[in-house]
């Protein structure tokens, strides 16, 4: 295959890609109303607003763009997530790779 066509089928996967995290992260919002859906030590106290989506199966573990792998957190629950994976694990922010 011609490098042309190489770069012609990668910018279609990308493409593909972004399109599926859109309609991913436009089925997440509509689930969580904008509302963070994580409950971390870190959010505010009470109801507020999300800013970001977060992979449950990280994508480096083969997680997907699909609106059953995100969660929309807000930015202290993100970074609660990552820097805490023992109780994330446990409350189901993240999750482990299935084994094949």
């Amino acid at each position: 295959m011609k490098r042309t066509q190489l770069k012609r089928r990668n910018a279609a996967r990308t493409r593909a890609g972004a399109l599926r995290l859109e309609a991913a992260q436009a089925e997440a919002w509509g689930r969580s109303s904008g509302w963070c859906e994580a409950s971390t030590p870190a959010c505010p106290s009470g109801r507020h607003v999300a800013h970001q989506f977060h992979h449950r199966l990280m994508r480096s573990h083969g997680g997907q763009h699909d609106a059953d792998n995100l969660l929309h957190v807000c930015s202290p629950a993100h970074d609660y997530i990552h820097l805490h994976p023992a109780e994330s694990y446990e409350a189901g922010w993240l999750l482990h790779r299935v084994a094949m």
